[in-house]
């Protein structure tokens, strides 16, 4: 199951190392993750700046592009 995973570098909520931890633990399982960061947004506004690329995101799936994966990058 691929996942697609935004951080907001400024989050003081949920730590930009904590998810970049989770990250790194799904790329070792060798799944597929989009890594997105967004610099200097927080918490409160990750949903917003990143509403577009996660729409884009899961239309992929629908029409059946595979995933690619920010692991290795």
């Amino acid at each position: 199951m691929p996942a697609f995973i935004v951080q907001g570098t400024a989050d003081r909520l949920v730590l930009p190392t904590v998810t970049a931890d989770y990250v790194r633990t799904l790329c070792r399982a060798n799944k597929a993750v989009s890594f997105l960061k967004l610099s200097g947004i927080d918490h409160s506004l990750i949903a917003e700046k990143s509403a577009a690329q996660v729409v884009n995101w899961i239309e992929d799936r629908f029409k059946g592009v595979r995933a690619s994966s920010s692991c290795g990058r």
